[in-house]
């Protein structure tokens, strides 16, 4: 029982821990977590906009009457209702898988159909929650038409920004492909992208 030239490779890359590609660590799935990351932030964001928009539409119109929810603990209504508006939105998008590939991020139905439910799922935790407080209607319905309006509004404008970059570019690219391709490390790109073509 010997060892074959093909059992032990000398190549330190593919033996070493430390080097990122042998962990499957590139520069597309760091960038692919950071993607993830700022629509997470992106939809928490505009979620948070939403509720506190509506609060406080529904609290400046005197005809509505009715005491609105609590957003943040200190406000002597209660404890707030923003964190786990932000976390049920957040849990229900995830599990909806709305934040993987391009054409999961672009499915807009999906995650109609998701805002829809985690509002549902809010409406439900707030009267186990509270029942004896007073259920502002407008708030909710405000809170919810917001919601999709504006998560919708901040995908396709962070999708449209993507494909705009994408379009651009990396500086390397828009150097080596430009007016002084001829010269420099330009010329040096511009050999090394023939010899992967051929």
């Amino acid at each position: 029982m010997g060892f074959k030239q093909d059992d032990y490779s000398t190549d330190l890359s593919q033996r070493d821990v430390r080097y990122a590609h042998a962990l499957g660590l590139s520069r597309g799935s760091i960038f692919g977590l950071l993607r993830i990351l700022l629509f997470l932030l992106l939809d928490a964001v505009m979620v948070t906009i939403a509720w506190v928009t509506a609060k406080y539409i529904s609290d400046i119109v005197p005809q509505w009457g009715v005491v609105g929810i609590a957003l943040i603990p200190n406000e002597g209504r209660g404890p707030g209702l923003l964190l786990p508006i932000i976390t049920i939105n957040t849990v229900l998008l995830v599990a909806a898988k709305l934040y993987g590939s391009r054409f999961q991020r672009r499915s807009y139905l999906t995650l109609i159909i998701t805002l829809s439910l985690s509002q549902c799922l809010i409406v439900v935790i707030q009267f186990l929650y509270q029942p004896d407080l007073p259920f502002s209607r407008s708030t909710f319905l405000m809170g919810f038409l917001f919601t999709i309006l504006l998560i919708l509004v901040g995908r396709w404008g962070a999708e449209g920004l993507i494909t705009l970059l994408r379009r651009r570019g990396s500086p390397a690219q828009n150097y080596a492909g430009g007016p002084w391709a001829r010269y420099g490390a330009g010329a040096v790109v511009n050999r090394i992208n023939q010899q992967e073509r051929i």
